[in-house]
Formats: structure tokens, sequence, C-alpha cells
């Protein structure tokens, strides 16, 4: 899946089309139709602009093609989901426009999960992996 194919895939769940997009990026109507046709492939400050407009979909999904579309704990908008987590049913609910100071804080868990892999992306397009 290329990044044109991931943005169709934000479009799709975030329920936007082009025109919506591209005012809630604050870019041309053309940027994204160019983008959407395949006749240009987004600019990394594009890209960076998306993940600061849509900060609950992992950064690696959507530079890299790899990973959850979503980062951990976050549950797609508009629909209330149940989840199970340590045999326990929890209610979440997301509102549709997350803002910048949200956090999302996962609950305890008995697994053995370990973190592998953490990527920084800075503001001057480039990232380091720890």
């Amino acid at each position: 899946m290329d990044e044109r194919e991931r943005l169709i895939e934000i479009m799709k769940s975030e329920e936007l089309n082009s025109k919506q997009l591209s005012l809630e990026l604050g870019v041309s109507a053309g940027t994204i139709s160019n983008i959407l046709s395949g006749r240009n492939k987004p600019s990394l400050d594009f890209l960076q602009n998306v993940a600061n407009h849509f900060p609950f979909i992992s950064p690696t999904w959507l530079f890299l093609g790899f990973g959850d579309k979503y980062i951990d704990g976050y549950v797609p908008s508009k629909s209330q989901l149940k989840t199970v987590h340590n045999d326990a049913i929890v209610e979440m609910r997301q509102s549709h426009q997350p803002t910048k100071d949200k956090v999302l804080v996962a609950a305890p868990s008995t697994s053995t999960r370990s973190i592998q892999k953490i990527m920084i992306f800075y503001s001057d397009g480039t990232f380091e992996e720890r």
C-alpha cells in the first residue's frame, strides 16, 4: 500500500471527501486531487501535515506503510465500540477531532509486551529510530 492508498484509507475512516480534507489540512483541492489521481506523490511536508492533523494515526503506518493504522489505545471516531481488555469489557468513546493536548491512557496490563522500537519524527523532516 503506497502513500496515496493510505491517504484514501484515512479519508474513508474519517468520512472525508477530497474537498473536506483539503480544507482541514489547509491545502488546495488541486494538491489533494493530484495525489489521489497518482499524478503527484505526497511530499514529506504534506505527510507531516497529515500526521499533525490526525495524531491518532500511526506515523509508522502513514510514512512507511507497516504496522497498525491507529496508535495503541485509539478507538476509531464516530462510534462507540466495546473492547475486551484483561477479561473486562470497557466502553470507549473518542471524539471526532482529537486535540493535540489530549492524551490516551491505556489500562494497566499484565501482558509481557514490551516496546521494541520508537520512531521520532522532527519538524525538519528528519527522523530517528530508537
